[in-house]
């Protein structure tokens, strides 16, 4: 997809691309990353909101929602996950990389 290969890109390395509430929880169990982008609306019984928030609370990853669904209900729904950022589809890369290195910080360096 288009977003893994800008990320890596941008010198990070990613994880995959996931569909479903259960698969981005037991992926980030698996992986570990430094962040976890997520769409609000996901595919299955778990949606982004409430895997975000897992993701979270349980693993302590940082969390940035892109949605095209950002009204302030939804906001405040999500907000239960304590994300870093909220980016609205279409998405602004240069926002993205931007919030994405204020939370990571140093990109990794090629030895």
């Amino acid at each position: 997809m288009f977003l893994g290969k800008l990320v890596e890109l941008w010198g990070y390395e990613k994880c995959d691309i996931i569909a479903s509430g259960i698969e981005a929880i037991r992926e980030a169990e698996r992986q570990r990353p430094d962040i976890v982008l997520i769409d609000i609306h996901l595919k299955g019984e778990i949606n982004g909101i409430v895997a975000a928030e897992w993701i979270h609370s349980r693993l302590g990853i940082p969390i940035i929602f892109m949605t095209g669904y950002l009204d302030e209900e939804t906001k405040q729904r999500a907000g239960a996950a304590h994300p870093v950022g909220y980016l609205s589809k279409p998405l602004d890369y240069k926002k993205l990389n931007a919030l994405i290195d204020s939370v990571v910080g140093d990109k990794p360096v090629d030895e």
